[in-house]
C-alpha cells in the first residue's frame, strides 16, 4: 500500500494526491503553473506600480496605511559615468577650480577581494583510494552531505 500525498492548489483549494495522479496529468497541472506563477508576477507588478504612485503622489517614501506599513524606494537612482565624470572633473582641475584631490576621493579603484578557496572534487576523489583507512576517515569527517534543490523542466512535446 502506497502513502500518498495531498496537495492543495493554492489558488482553486483543489486537493490533488499526487500518488494517485499520473505523471501526464502532473506535467499538465505543471505547465497550468509555469504559467499562473507568471500571470501572478504581473498581478504584483501591478499591484507596486500603482501603490508606488500613490506614494509618489503622497511625496512619501513610507506611509502606514491601516494595518500596514507601505515603505517604497525613490523612483530614479543618481549614477554617474566614470569616464565621462574623469573628463568633467580633469577639466575643473585644469581650469584651477578643483584640486586633483578632488578626483582622487570621486573616483577611487577598490582592491578586488581575494578569491575564496575552493575544492577541487578530482583530487578529493583520489583520496577516497589511498590505502591509509585514516585518510578516508578525515575525508569523512570533512564532508558535509546536503539535499539538493531539484529542479523539474518541463516542455511540451513536438507533434
Amino acid at each position: 500500500m502506497s502513502t500518498s500525498t495531498a496537495v492543495v492548489h493554492p489558488a482553486t483549494g483543489e486537493i490533488l494526491d499526487l500518488a494517485d495522479t499520473p505523471t501526464t496529468d502532473l506535467a499538465a497541472v505543471y505547465d497550468e503553473l509555469v504559467d499562473f506563477a507568471g500571470r501572478l508576477t504581473d498581478y504584483r507588478a501591478a499591484i507596486v506600480a500603482e501603490v508606488c504612485r500613490r506614494l509618489d503622489a503622497n511625496n512619501a517614501r513610507t506611509e502606514r496605511v491601516g494595518d500596514w506599513t507601505l515603505e517604497t524606494n525613490a523612483p530614479t537612482v543618481e549614477e554617474y559615468l566614470t569616464r565621462e565624470l574623469r573628463v568633467e572633473l580633469e577639466a575643473l582641475v585644469e581650469a584651477g577650480i578643483l584640486e586633483q584631490g578632488a578626483i582622487d576621493r570621486c573616483i577611487v579603484t577598490p582592491a578586488p577581494p581575494p578569491p575564496e578557496p575552493k575544492v577541487d572534487k578530482r583530487e578529493v576523489n583520489k583520496l577516497k583510494r589511498h590505502p591509509d583507512r585514516r585518510v578516508l576517515e578525515a575525508l569523512s569527517r570533512s564532508r558535509v552531505v546536503r539535499s539538493a534543490t531539484r529542479k523539474l523542466t518541463v516542455k511540451r512535446a513536438e507533434p
